[in-house]
């Protein structure tokens, strides 16, 4: 009786274990373990490439892929994805180089070589923008007049009789000369009359 118990035991014991293993095997997927860029990282340089690795291996299909779509859902991935021919838990996709700055979205889906189960999802990382380069100001020093530049001032002769100032030049003085003999002259002349008059009158 005992041994009849024990071996409807074992039996619902192994039971419960293939079902199990078949749940496990009917679900299981090629899911992702890693990626890189990782999911939400923000990057101060622009990802050459995308790598996921999977938890399962991948069929040999083109259902497995990996797409890259910019903040406008544009694609910016220009050529399909490749699964490692060694592992099949490697799948990866070149970027175009200097993505600009913005958040990129990458959709990837798999199918499981185990069992053809698809499965799909999405993940994202951020290019961010770089500063702007700044030129340092630069002194500039004056420029050094050269000798030929350099003139030094000259007086430039005045014309005779037309000095500045206060001052009588060599015309002035002249011209007094001759008012004080015309002068002269006149007075000598009024005494000559003067005198001659007075003889007269004699």
């Amino acid at each position: 009786m005992q041994s009849l118990f024990v071996r409807a035991g074992v039996a619902a014991l192994l039971a419960t274990i293939a079902g199990l293993v078949f749940v496990s095997v009917a679900f299981a997927h090629a899911e992702p373990a890693t990626i890189t860029p990782a999911d939400g990282a923000v990057l101060t340089a622009s990802p050459t490439k995308v790598v996921m690795t999977t938890t399962e291996e991948m069929d040999g299909s083109t259902n497995n892929a990996l797409h890259v779509v910019n903040a406008a859902g544009t694609e910016v991935t220009t050529t399909a994805a490749t699964v490692d021919s060694a592992t099949h838990t490697s799948i990866s996709v070149p970027l175009p180089a200097n993505l600009p700055a913005g958040v990129y979205t990458i959709k990837w889906s798999t199918v499981s070589a185990g069992d053809g189960d698809s499965a799909e999802g999405t993940f994202t990382f951020t290019v961010a923008a770089q500063p702007t380069a700044t030129a340092s100001p630069t002194s500039t020093a004056p420029a050094t007049p050269s000798a030929s530049a350099t003139v030094a001032p000259t007086l430039a002769p005045s014309a005779p009789g037309t000095g500045t100032g206060t001052g009588t030049g060599a015309d002035g003085g002249s011209a007094m000369t001759w008012a004080w003999a015309g002068a002269l002259a006149v007075w000598l002349s009024l005494n000559v009359a003067v005198v001659a008059a007075v003889r007269r009158g004699h």
